[in-house]
Formats: C-alpha cells, sequence, structure tokens
C-alpha cells in the first residue's frame, strides 16, 4: 500500500501528476482508509487543474473516514 503512495509521490514530485490520478482513485476506492492516499489525490486533481474534484475529494474522505472508522 505505501508503495504505491510512493509511487504517486514521486511522479508529482516529477509533475506528471494526471498520470497518478487514475491509480490514485483505484488506490483509495480499494483501501479507503488510507488517508495518504486521499491526500495525495486531491493534491494530483488539484495540480491538474481540478480544483473543484480536489475539494470534493477530500470531502469524499472526510465522510469516508467518519463512517467507517468513527473518525471525525
Amino acid at each position: 500500500l505505501s508503495a504505491e503512495e510512493r509511487r504517486a509521490g514521486a511522479r508529482l514530485a516529477l509533475g506528471r501528476a494526471a498520470e497518478a490520478v487514475p491509480d490514485l482513485e483505484a488506490h483509495v476506492t480499494g483501501h479507503p482508509w488510507r488517508e495518504e492516499a486521499w491526500r495525495l489525490l486531491a493534491l494530483a486533481l488539484y495540480r491538474t487543474g481540478r480544483q473543484g474534484d480536489a475539494l470534493a475529494v477530500l470531502r469524499r474522505a472526510r465522510t469516508t473516514l467518519a463512517e467507517q472508522l468513527g473518525v471525525d
């Protein structure tokens, strides 16, 4: 799990945010409790000019974590 997140982080560092988005979307779907994955997805979306989608992802992360883990 952390390897996927490190790979996405490397793509972001290289300015390849658009390449990271599909993998991160799949990653958060499969592992919704991974806060780092949510952060990376929001950052990737933001860096590709999709600020509204980035905010929606953060809202979705908050809702998901609250419902599944009781974190608020």
